[in-house]
């Protein structure tokens, strides 16, 4: 449905049809009669039903000839009021359809794309912007082109009707209408400037808000440092801001919508008057003046706010429909969103990087320059050093993040990029310090570990005991098929430990045969350290483990340690020969040690 194309405003009319074409057939013809009816057809109808009842005070016609005519113009007073919730019940239906087709053609997209566009900040905010504002893009770009087709229509109907009395009438409603579309139009797009211009202000003033003022998360906080009045005055100083911006164009746009109204209340008038030498010479009755009177005051609405909404919501399908296009214009990474897959007979032997030099995009500095290493299969390994020495780009340069690096890197001898995206993710799994938190059932939580084989529960059971959660399942009301977190009432709610455990089981779980810790620990307290590390060196006895940290405290359990320094390795040895070298290692050894003596 989706692809490489550029996208306007039409295409929240065009993607619609092309998803369900009887819903927008249906759409399309409520709002021919949303148009019509309360104009020219009401007009019609009124001005035959005002006629009969002049003609029955005359004693012209019988009683019973009011009766077809009174019942047809009940009959469309009644479907004009119905057609406002039909149309509604056919937007939401609308909205479902788009919902069930095109969000998960943009989720797909979202995961094809290259890594570097997920931590970019710039362009994930457009990516979540694209997401989460689809369905209201659509409708309401679709509401304003229907706001606009009625307008259209209606004036049509009516100057259609006032060609066949007076056709200069229909000219004077023709050529005056022009000037208010353009009026109207003009303070749509100022409507949607105003938006954008207030668009920082709203972000900044939703952040004090919904973060800092009323988040579960920093109640703590907030009640200990009483910030409450200090983060208010923040939250007012840019809601101010947008308010007033706001509030200049929605003043000017109020005159000019007022001032609209008038104006075409005069246009009436003057379309009127060639009407009123017809009525008085008897050329028209006075039913039909009547009728297309109605008609006229009844399109006053259309040409006043609905115009400058309306233009206010395609300006911003407009520009939601650039972000699109450039979305889809990103390129996509072949085999990224492939199940994990293990290479036919692949038995992981080695692992080496030879000379990588990598930056991240846009970046002007290299964070890894010259790095060489070797890893051999059943041996546990250790990555240290301090923040922004290159220790978790190496991570995500091993697990096919990203592939624009220099040098080589060698699995088994054969360079990384040689391999398919589903074979490099089969090789390792990564238990990261910002593990994440599923609110699935336990079982699912472990399953994702291994989605390409069907869920194994004597291995999940394994890997729950082996990861220390058997007592957990004690507790579990409906034991690993409890759902977790806080989406229902019956979900059941972790610690921070319990579900980094559980990170640790889905790791054990996935059987790959590179198992990586990457931070695990930074936001531990040192038993809890020492406990995680136990538990994780007795898990990974006889399999291959990389440590990624800049503590120091488990460094004595595994069997080789690179020290990384600037982008590259700067020592290399077990915990023994880099003290005894009293380098770079041994220093950080010592100044950490100093943390826990007085």
């Amino acid at each position: 449905m989706l692809g490489q194309k550029k996208y306007n405003s039409f295409h929240v009319i065009k993607i619609p049809f092309y998803i369900s074409p009887i819903l927008m057939i249906v759409y399309s013809c409520v709002v021919v009669l949303m148009s019509v009816l309360p104009t020219s057809v009401l007009a019609l109808i009124t001005a035959q039903f005002i006629t009969i009842v002049h003609d029955i005070f005359n004693g012209q016609q019988a009683i019973h000839a009011i009766y077809i005519p009174f019942m047809v113009l009940l009959f469309v007073i009644g479907l004009s009021s119905l057609l406002n919730p039909i149309l509604s019940l056919v937007e939401t239906r609308i909205s479902l359809k788009l919902e069930e087709v095109l969000l998960p053609e943009l989720i797909k997209k979202q995961a094809q794309l290259p890594y570097q566009y997920i931590e970019h900040a710039e362009s994930w905010e457009l990516i979540d912007r694209i997401n989460s504002e689809m369905t209201q893009t659509f409708i309401e770009g679709l509401q304003g082109y229907t706001t606009i087709a009625q307008s259209v229509l209606s004036i049509m109907s009516v100057a259609g009707i006032l060609l066949y009395y007076a056709w200069w009438a229909a000219v004077i409603l023709i050529v005056t209408s022009i000037p208010l579309y353009v009026m109207s139009m003009y303070w749509g797009k100022k409507h949607y400037e105003a938006k954008v211009n207030t668009y920082q202000y709203e972000r900044r003033y939703s952040y004090y808000s919904d973060d800092v003022l009323m988040s579960r998360q920093a109640v703590e906080e907030r009640t200990l440092f009483s910030y409450t009045d200090s983060m208010t005055k923040k939250y007012e100083e840019n809601f101010i801001k947008a308010r007033d911006i706001q509030l200049h164009v929605l003043l000017k746009s109020y005159i000019s919508m007022k001032g609209t109204t008038i104006l075409f209340i005069i246009v009436n008038f003057l379309t009127l008057l060639p009407l009123i030498d017809a009525l008085v010479h008897q050329r028209i009755s006075s039913g039909t003046f009547i009728g297309i009177a109605i008609a006229l005051f009844a399109m006053v609405d259309h040409l006043g706010g609905h115009i400058q909404q309306a233009i206010k919501h395609i300006s911003e399908s407009q520009e939601y429909m650039h972000e699109l296009t450039y979305l889809m214009s990103l390129p996509n990474v072949e085999g990224s969103i492939d199940i994990p897959k293990v290479q036919e007979d692949f038995i992981f032997e080695s692992l080496e990087f030879i000379d990588v030099w990598f930056k991240y995009p846009n970046a002007d500095e290299y964070i890894l320059k010259g790095m060489s290493f070797q890893i051999i299969s059943g041996k546990h390994y250790a990555f240290v050093g301090l923040n922004g020495a290159g220790k978790t780009t190496i991570t995500k340069l091993l697990t096919g993040l990203y592939l624009s690096y220099e040098g080589q890197i060698l699995i088994n001898g054969k360079e990384l990029k040689d391999y398919s995206q589903a074979n490099i993710k089969a090789m390792f799994s990564v238990v990261y310090q910002d593990f994440a938190k599923y609110h699935l059932s336990l079982k699912d939580n472990i399953c994702l570990g291994n989605l390409g084989h069907a869920c194994d529960i004597e291995k999940i059971e394994r890997s729950l005991e082996q990861s220390e959660l058997n007592v957990l399942l004690t507790d579990l009301p409906n034991g690993i098929e409890t759902h977790l977190g806080r989406l229902s009432n019956h979900s059941y709610e972790l610690s921070g430990g319990q579900w980094q455990k559980i990170a640790i089981a889905r790791s054990i779980y996935s059987n790959a045969p590179i198992n990586i810790l990457d931070e695990p620990t930074a936001s531990l307290d040192p038993l809890a350290e020492s406990k995680l590390y136990d538990t994780f060196g007795r898990l990974m006895e006889g399999k291959t483990s990389l440590l990624i940290t800049h503590r120091l405290g488990a460094t004595r359990l595994v069997n080789d340690i690179f020290v990384i320094d600037a982008g590259k390795v700067v020592e290399r040895g077990n915990h023994h020969t880099l003290m005894a070298l009293n380098g770079y290692y041994a220093q950080m050894y010592k100044t950490q040690k100093e943390w826990y003596h007085d």
